[in-house]
């Protein structure tokens, strides 16, 4: 990307300045990073917001020209669960985006992978998948999800989990 740089320097007690442009073209891709993490989320439901993918070259510029497939699988699977959704995606401009992943069983510690061929794999940080909480007849998000502002309800067709 193209950037303009300043560089002052002082010559026999005279200052000069000069402005540049520079462009940095990045390298092939070299590894995968994910660069939009996984959140915790119910079991079942969407991760929110999308997880992103980017391809990095050796000096972590995005890789803007990679343009391959890019999958993700479950790394660390602590609660046994099975991911859905799509789960291979190609990449512009360097970013893959994964819009629609859940994964089906509570768990803590989950870890996502992603790989592209002969690209280094990138792991995400540790997230959770957590179960619904029962109040009464009903089901909601865990409080920590609310916010304190009541949540999703389950009672009927189309509410709570897999809705």
């Amino acid at each position: 990307m193209a950037q303009s740089k300043t560089v002052t320097a002082t010559i026999n007690g005279v200052g000069v300045t000069q402005t540049a442009a520079v462009v940095v073209n990045p390298a092939a891709a070299a590894k995968l990073a994910f660069t939009v993490q996984p959140t915790s989320a119910v079991a079942g439901a969407g991760i929110t917001p999308s997880v992103q993918v980017t391809a990095l070259d050796a000096n972590d510029n995005t890789a803007t020209g990679f343009t391959g497939n890019i999958t993700v699988a479950i790394g660390t699977n602590p609660g046994g669960g099975a991911l859905t959704g799509t789960a291979t995606v190609a990449a512009t401009a360097g970013v893959a985006s994964f819009a629609n992943l859940s994964i089906n069983k509570v768990g803590t510690g989950y870890t996502l992978m992603a790989s592209s061929g002969s690209l280094t794999v990138g792991t995400s940080a540790a997230f959770q998948h957590h179960a619904w909480e029962r109040h009464g007849a009903r089901l909601q998000r865990p409080a920590h999800e609310r916010g304190g502002g009541g949540g999703d309800h389950a009672g009927g067709p189309g509410h709570g989990p897999g809705r």
